[in-house]
């Protein structure tokens, strides 16, 4: 996944600088945020505590192939207009 973002409720516009797969997906990104805070923590001998991200795989995945859909799009896009 890109580097990470925060969405905020309610906010319409993409930030200034967001990327396409943040313009794009950013419902799949929610659900993955949504996913993660319903993980419950384990604790560790290692950490204080672990998250496992499994669970959320599923959400993931469809983030990554939004994002890589995305991405081909704007490419196509890109290469018609130098033509």
């Amino acid at each position: 996944m890109p580097a990470s973002f925060v969405y905020q409720k309610g906010r319409k516009k993409p930030r200034e600088g967001a990327d396409i797969c943040e313009v794009k997906c950013k419902r799949l990104a929610c659900e993955i945020q949504v996913c993660i805070s319903k993980i419950p923590l384990t604790k560790s001998k290692v950490s204080a505590s672990v998250l496992d991200h499994g669970k959320c795989q599923p959400d993931i995945d469809r983030y990554n192939r939004c994002c890589d859909a995305a991405k081909k799009e704007l490419a196509r896009q890109e290469g018609r207009r130098d033509t």
